[in-house]
């Protein structure tokens, strides 16, 4: 008699819009931002899956390290939630040690496990065997109250500074905020070979290149929308 096999795929998604299409699963927020001077913030969780029920494990992360978060939490943990069903996850702040000149980020992850379907035929090794866990992964960012003013905030992107060196463009952001390139390009060549185009507070961003004669790219604002195109010539 052979053994089944189940194989679990994880799909880190950075959109929950690419989630829903997938099972019906989908956050109804981009990224949450949470300020110091909340007790608590939320997002949705939506199951459109009119036959399916799933299975939730949340949790937050470190942005840079995927280690999990000791300055927030999220509830409830586990959820199953049900067909057409709806659930708000709650994040809370556990200590006040985060930095209060400037923004910090981290990941609220979403993991939707389904129910395995049992198969009374024993050797079977039918599609139905396998199990896709899709694990929503958007952004937490901490914004301490002194710098959540609106117009600073949706102004930020203008202050970027960005130079042609010998080797790179450099990409230098003054301000106390995360700010979220996207769209990025190289004399008209989009850029593939960096992910994640996060400028954080205070430092440089290097983008290796050689004999770059254009740059442009857009920006993300607070509700996941973007920015008019930049172009700059060298």
């Amino acid at each position: 008699m052979r053994k089944k096999i189940l194989y679990t795929f994880l799909l880190l998604l950075s959109s929950p819009v690419v989630a829903h299409d997938l099972e019906g699963i989908n956050l109804d927020l981009t990224r949450v931002i949470f300020d110091s001077q909340q007790n608590s913030a939320s997002i949705k969780v939506n199951n459109f899956n009119e036959n399916k029920s799933w299975l939730l494990r949340s949790w937050i992360s470190n942005y840079s390290d995927d280690g999990k978060s000791k300055s927030f939490i999220i509830t409830p943990i586990l959820y199953r939630v049900l067909p057409n069903e709806s659930i708000q996850l709650k994040i809370e702040k556990t200590d006040d040690l985060l930095p209060t000149d400037r923004e910090s980020v981290f990941r609220i992850n979403v993991l939707a496990i389904p129910p395995k379907e049992i198969s009374n035929d024993k050797t079977s090794s039918k599609p139905s065997d396998l199990q896709f866990a899709i694990n929503s992964r958007i952004k937490l960012i901490y914004r301490p109250h002194k710098l959540n003013e609106t117009d600073k905030v949706n102004d930020a992107f203008k202050s970027l500074k960005i130079l042609k060196k010998n080797e790179y463009i450099s990409i230098e952001n003054a301000t106390p905020y995360y700010i979220t390139m996207d769209n990025v390009k190289i004399n008209n060549k989009k850029v593939t070979s960096i992910e994640d185009f996060m400028v954080a507070p205070y430092s440089e961003f290097k983008i290796p290149t050689q004999n770059a004669k254009s740059f442009s790219y857009t920006t993300i604002n607070d509700y996941g929308g973007k920015k008019p195109i930049i172009d700059i010539k060298f």
